[in-house]
């Protein structure tokens, strides 16, 4: 870089006068100025460089390196290039000369050579308004500068950086060596007792004041000695270190020690505590004074107090001590050269002179001087301080003069103001930010954004501050590892990967969350910043996807059908295992060939041929929809034939693009087989029970003429005869009016099981209908001492059927209530209406049903007592012709029963 634009500057207050009298610097013989040289000789391809440094009135080398002329070189304060340059007439010079130029003339062998050099010399920078220490030059031949990549002047000046940089490290070495020497020696020669101790090693520190305060000869002597010999009392110690622990110091705290021989005397201990960025306790720097004659040391202590506690604290800043005029008695510390002090020349000069144009800094020192204790903030040039001043006044209280500190905050108020900015902008963008983030120190959190409060599902952040942040882990041994690992987060090891863990807080639903750590600085102490991305609903949309995708897969996999998927060309992409059975092929061959290579031939069901366009697959490719149960026939050569009911679907992509299809393929070989079994059996029933109901048409017209005749004549001789002859009248009568009832019954069943009966449905009155049955059935009823009731539930009850069809319905259920109750018994007939039925219901109290015989009471001629044997005369026909037309009439009929006890019979009719 260029030597004027150089950011590195010997320090202002750096004089190499200071430098040559502490041999920081030698003529010729200083390696790290060597060094610098050769690296300027390597930039400057191979030239001969030399670093020359002011020492009084002349240039003194003390550092050269590379190839040197032919001939001697002249000193640097003799060349006309180095005068240009110290004289600020040139910020840098290179000049192309003859030999001659720089040849020394003093020299016995001074012979010039003729080709020309270049001569390139760089000041060692200085402030502005102080002219340069040094130079640094470089001399080669001429016809080598088209040769290096950067100007000489460029190369040197990059090297005049690094020799101000070693340059001022040598002089705050110095200054540093030099101040802490002259605390030492502020501190050994302070009236006062002062120590310094540790929590572990007891005192570790006294000054001679101190030992001899305590009548010891040597510091070994008190360092050797448990703390607790001092104290007269030794609990004293105790109360002494709680003071100091809760007051982070002490302030002039009275305790009696004991001195080496036992006698005692009243201390006046005052101390500080100093800890490390954890807090905790590295050491107590205090002072000891004997206030047993308080009256004539007290204010001389404080200001000695004072004085070390300034000294010992703020070693680094600027300390400085005037006279009551403003003379600068001391002044030692780091930043003395940043408020324009040289501590070389400050000590004797006037305050007042140095900052007659700062007249806030005079006024501090005015009101000090006055008597005030000062703090304040001054801004000097381009610094800030922080500034305390105090009085210092002799043993009448008069003001003799002050104490003062400035401490350069430029840096830090700098650093201060940016961390503002930044944690602004920080606190912006994770306010804002839609993950949850937390920040926490040693497991407690300390911020949480408002994302995470709506994770966790509370109403506001606060609730969350000062919680365990561990305590949200719902697995215990996840805790424990989540504990480790952001313990090294803490100390700034690592960050953490990614992690699931599922949380919880107090009773709200559990979250499955993605979190990942990196530790942070927040508020000062070491702190872990850790995103938490809520994946709750992914995981769930997982769990479900995968879910799904196993019940596909069982699904396809134990499928009864043939499942078959094909890609946009036809060619099978999967297949289950029964499609390997169904089409007689392994799933390898399937999926190896192409859909025209494929052995078997499609065809109708009925054999014949099928055009392409009307096979599955291109019908479903064509048409881009479902297809549902078409029938095919699949024709091998060996003649095998299997026919299949085929549903298929399509496969569209993203862009509603055919990309494929899926097929199932049920065999239903069998199965047709057998409907064309079922259809022959069914046309021969059909024939059947047409030939049936022929028989018994013919039989109703050949067996009704004779039994109307056979009635008739009963009739006529029942009325004609008495007696005897009149009985067997009446017997014969009965029995053929039963005969003809069955056949009735026997033509109305075979004409339901064939379905020629046909209904006219209406709107019935049922409770009219069925009043008329019960009315009609009471003569019956008190012939046999039976209590027959009617029980309707509502005003109208309608039903929608067939009149003849719910009459038949009707009068058989009350029929058989009266002839299967015994005498004394009682008939209930029952009904009502709903909004989508009718219900009419019949319960009784007679002889019951068995279950047995409940599961076959409505098939034809069915009586649980039958033969010569049974108990009640019937056809068995009654039951079946109820359920009949019920099912009919679109009803529905339930029986409950028990043996010995009754049974109710519930009919749905329904509503009109």
């Amino acid at each position: 870089m260029p030597a004027t634009s150089s950011p590195t500057l010997i320090p202002p207050d750096l004089t190499l006068d200071v430098l040559w009298r502490h041999a920081a610097v030698a003529p010729l013989d200083d390696e790290a100025l060597m060094r610098i040289a050769r690296i300027a000789t390597e930039l400057c391809g191979g030239a001969y460089v030399r670093i020359s440094l002011k020492q009084r009135d002349t240039l003194v080398p003390v550092a050269r390196a590379g190839p040197p002329p032919t001939v001697p070189v002249a000193p640097p304060h003799r060349l006309r290039a180095v005068h240009e340059v110290l004289d600020g007439s040139q910020a840098w010079n290179c000049l192309q000369v003859s030999a001659g130029t720089f040849l020394d003339t003093n020299a016995d062998d001074a012979i010039a050579p003729a080709e020309p050099w270049t001569h390139t010399v760089v000041p060692l920078c200085a402030p502005a308004s102080e002219a340069p220490q040094g130079v640094i030059e470089a001399l080669r031949p001429a016809q080598q500068d088209t040769q290096v990549a950067r100007p000489a002047h460029e190369c040197l000046g990059d090297c005049a950086s690094l020799v101000a940089t070693e340059l001022a490290h040598r002089y705050e070495t110095l200054r540093h060596a030099q101040t802490e020497d002259h605390l030492k020696q502020v501190a050994e020669n302070v009236g006062s007792g002062l120590y310094r101790s540790t929590p572990e090693e007891g005192i570790i520190y006294a000054n001679r004041a101190f030992i001899d305060l305590f009548g010891y000869d040597t510091l070994d002597e008190i360092v050797a000695l448990p703390a607790s010999d001092l104290y007269a009392d030794p609990h004293d110690q105790t109360r002494l270190l709680q003071a100091e622990h809760e007051n982070d110091g002490l302030n002039e705290f009275l305790v009696e020690m004991q001195r080496r021989d036992g006698s005692t005397f009243m201390a006046r201990i005052s101390s500080t505590v100093k800890r490390d960025d954890n807090g905790r306790i590295l050491y107590y720097d205090g002072v000891v004074a004997d206030v047993t004659e308080r009256q004539t040391i007290e204010r001389a202590l404080r200001r000695q107090e004072e004085l070390f506690r300034i000294l010992a604290e703020n070693a680094q800043p600027a300390v400085f001590v005037l006279d009551e005029d403003g003379t600068f008695l001391l002044a030692e510390g780091h930043d003395l050269p940043a408020i324009g002090l040289d501590p070389d020349e400050a000590v004797g000069s006037s305050v007042f002179d140095h900052y007659a144009d700062f007249p806030a800094v005079l006024r501090g020192l005015k009101r000090a001087l006055a008597g005030h204790e000062v703090r304040d903030t001054l801004h000097i040039s381009t610094f800030v301080f922080d500034v305390w001043y105090s009085p210092l006044r002799n043993e009448a209280h008069e003001v003799v003069g002050c104490v003062g500190m400035a401490a350069d905050v430029t840096e830090h108020r700098a650093a201060e103001e940016a961390r503002l900015r930044s944690a602004e902008r920080w606190e912006r963008l994770v306010e804002a930010h839609p993950d949850p983030i937390v920040v926490s120190i040693g497991g407690c959190i300390q911020y949480i954004n408002p994302a995470g409060a709506q994770v966790l599902g509370v109403d506001h952040v606060d609730q969350l501050l000062g919680e365990d942040l561990f305590a949200f882990i719902v697995d215990d041994e996840k805790r424990q590892a989540a504990m480790q690992r952001l313990q090294r987060v803490y100390e700034g090891t690592s960050s953490t990967l990614p992690i699931e863990q599922t949380i919880q807080w107090e009773d709200r639903p559990p979250r499955t969350v993605e979190v990942r750590s990196v530790p942070i600085t927040y508020n000062g102490q070491p702190a872990a910043q850790t995103i938490v991305r809520d994946i709750t609903r992914r995981r769930e949309a997982e769990r479900t996807l995968r879910a799904e995708r196993d019940l596909l897969e069982r699904i396809f996999n134990t499928s009864a059908a043939a499942i078959v998927v094909m890609d946009a060309n036809g060619v099978i992409a999967e297949a289950n295992e029964r499609a390997e059975d169904v089409l007689r092929m392994p799933k390898a061959a399937l999926k190896a060939g192409a859909r025209s290579a494929f052995p078997w031939r499609i065809e109708h069901p009925s054999g014949e041929a099928l055009p392409e366009d009307e096979k599955p697959f291109s019908r479903v490719k064509a048409a881009k929809t479902s297809m549902h149960d078409l029938q095919y026939a699949l024709q091998w050569p060996d003649g095998t034939r299997k026919v299949v009911s085929v549903n298929g679907a399509p496969l569209l992509n993203e862009n509603n693009v055919f990309s494929g299809a899926v097929f199932t393929l049920i065999d239903i070989t069998d199965r047709m087989e057998a409907e064309q079994e079922l259809r022959a059996a069914k046309r021969e029933a059909e024939a059947a029970a047409r030939l049936k109901t022929a028989m018994l048409a013919n039989m109703s017209h050949e067996v009704r003429t004779p039994l109307t005749s056979i009635i008739g004549f009963s009739e006529i001789l029942t009325e004609e005869i008495s007696g005897r002859p009149a009985r067997f009248s009446e017997l014969i009568m009965g029995s053929a009016r039963r005969l003809l009832t069955t056949l009735d019954s026997v033509l109305r069943l075979s004409k339901l099981e064939a379905g020629t009966e046909v209904l006219e449905t209406e709107s019935v009155d049922l409770h009219t209908l069925v009043q008329n049955i019960v009315y009609e059935k009471k003569q019956q009823a008190s012939a046999k001492n039976l209590d027959l009731q009617l029980t309707c539930y509502a005003p109208v009850v309608c039903a929608r059927g067939g009149r003849g069809a719910i009459q038949r319905v009707v009068y058989n259920l009350v029929s058989n209530a009266i002839k299967f109750t015994k005498a004394e018994g009682m008939v209930q007939v029952h009904l009502a209406q709903g909004r989508r039925a009718v219900l009419f219901e019949v319960t009784d109290t007679g002889v019951g049903m068995t279950q047995s015989f409940q599961e076959r009471m409505f098939k034809a001629f069915t009586q649980e007592s039958e033969g010569l044997a049974r108990e009640h005369e019937g056809s068995g026909l009654g039951l079946a012709i109820v359920r009949e037309l019920v099912d009919l009439m679109d009803g529905a009929i339930e029986v409950e029963s028990t043996r010995g006890q009754g049974t109710r019979v519930s009919v749905f009719f329904p509503c009109a």
